[in-house]
Parts: C-alpha cells; sequence; structure tokens
C-alpha cells in the first residue's frame, strides 16, 4: 500500500508539472501515465488499490504456499491432490462455482485432505470484471453458496478471475466483508503456466522469483501441471524451502 501511494503522489506531481508548464507534450506524457497506471492498477492483484490483497504468507521464514485456480477439474485435480497427499502439503484451491456443482466429490475431497478452498467466482468469464457490483456481488454469493453446499464449509476466501480487479469488483467485495469474513488471496509468484507447455521454462520461472512467505499462482486444470509438481515441489524442497499453509 506504501508504494501504491508513492505512485499516485507522483502522478499528482506530474499532473501539476503538466499543467504549470502548459505543454501539450507534458499533458499526453501525463495522460499516458495514468492510463499506465489504471491499467496496471488492475491487472495487478498486488496494487491493492480497489481491494486490499493478501500476496504473501505472514513469515519471513522459508516457507511458501502453493495456489491452484480454476479447478475442479474432473480430470487433473485430482492428479494434483494425489502428489499433494504424497508429499503432505496443504495448498490453496481456489474453485469455479459452476464446476463445484459439476464435480461435487472432487470439491469435498480437497476439504476433506485439509486444504483451504476459496471463491473464485461462479462462472470465470471474460466477461467478469464487466458486469456491475450487483451482479458481481450475486455471482460470488452463489459460489459461496455452493462451496458451503458441497462442502460443508463456509467460503472466506476469494480470488477474483485473471487476478482483476477494479471499482465493481472492489464494491461486490466489500459487501460480502460486511456480511463475513472474505479475504483476497493474491499471490507474488506467477508462474504464467497457462501460455506454455513447456515445464523447464515454468519450473525456472517460478524458482528465480521465490523468496519467504511467497504464494505461488498455479493451475489444477492443466495437464502439465501433475508433472510439474513431480519435479518442482524436490526443487523447492532442496531449497530449504517448506510448502504449506
Amino acid at each position: 500500500m506504501k508504494t501504491t501511494k508513492k505512485i499516485v503522489c507522483n502522478i499528482g506531481l506530474l499532473i501539476v508539472f503538466s499543467i504549470c508548464y502548459n505543454s501539450i507534450i507534458g499533458f499526453l506524457f501525463v495522460l499516458l501515465v495514468i492510463i499506465g497506471f489504471l491499467v496496471w492498477t488492475s491487472y495487478s492483484i498486488q496494487s491493492s488499490i480497489y481491494c486490499d490483497a493478501i500476496c504473501k504468507l505472514n513469515t519471513d521464514k522459508k516457507k511458501i504456499a502453493l495456489s491452484f485456480d480454476d479447478g475442479p477439474d474432473a480430470t487433473h485435480t485430482n492428479e494434483v491432490l494425489d502428489i499433494l497427499k504424497e508429499y503432505n502439503i496443504k495448498s490453496y484451491f481456489f474453485l469455479i462455482g459452476e464446476k463445484v456443482k459439476q464435480n461435487p466429490a472432487i470439491a469435498t475431497r480437497i476439504r476433506q485432505e485439509g486444504h483451504l478452498i476459496g471463491n473464485h467466482s461462479y462462472f470465470h468469464k471474460g466477461t467478469f470484471p464487466l458486469q456491475s457490483t450487483n451482479n458481481i456481488f450475486k455471482e460470488l454469493e452463489q459460489c459461496n453458496t455452493i462451496i458451503e453446499e458441497t462442502t460443508g464449509e463456509k467460503c472466506t476466501l476469494f480470488r477474483p478471475p485473471f487476478g482483476v480487479t477494479n471499482p465493481m469488483i472492489g464494491k461486490a467485495i466489500k459487501r460480502m466483508q460486511s456480511k463475513q469474513k472474505f479475504d483476497v488471496i493474491g499471490w507474488d509468484v506467477r508462474s504464467f503456466d497457462t501460455t506454455t507447455d513447456d515445464i523447464d521454462k515454468t519450473i525456472h520461472k517460478i524458482i528465480k522469483q521465490l523468496k519467504p512467505g511467497s504464494i505461488v499462482l498455479l493451475h489444477d486444470r492443466l495437464s502439465t501441471t501433475p508433472a510439474l509438481l513431480r519435479r518442482l515441489i524436490p526443487q523447492i524442497q532442496e531449497m530449504g524451502y517448506e510448502l504449506g499453509i
């Protein structure tokens, strides 16, 4: 939040500078900076502009958490769970409500094996960030309801689809928080595992970003994830890190 406030102040100074010098070039430059800032705040969950997001564990020890988005997947989530069980690792799973309805047994297994379940919207459509506050709120409630009905546990965590936040999503989150505990969980290590099938490349990208308290973003719907975990987990442990939540 301190970094964000500094950026806002700097933008303010740029605007004043532009006005004082009455420069068209200066004005256009400031306009581009503002547009870039708004894009960054929407697509970087770590900006915490529209909602406070927890993007790392509260520890300075060599401990990190794995987090998985977009499940439960009918094929690959069980494979991921098998591997985590083998290594006795507890993780975050951010579930899509529609998929919970389609795969209730897998959602139940996630909870029974001690992982933390989060809300990842009901439909996870590309238009999610473009909806009204009321529609976003309804979708969050709908996802929470199906998770609780399926697993027996009240859902208190949320990760916005694509990690995108904006004023409408921020207001919907605050409305949820006025009714119950509803923490937003982000990440500080983005694997970009959805953009490539090259496991070596993905592992290298993760490893070079790791630091104490890191939360790693992965996706349990991908066919490459089980193989990636088989190689990633031992490498992380060899670096002296504990994996858990």
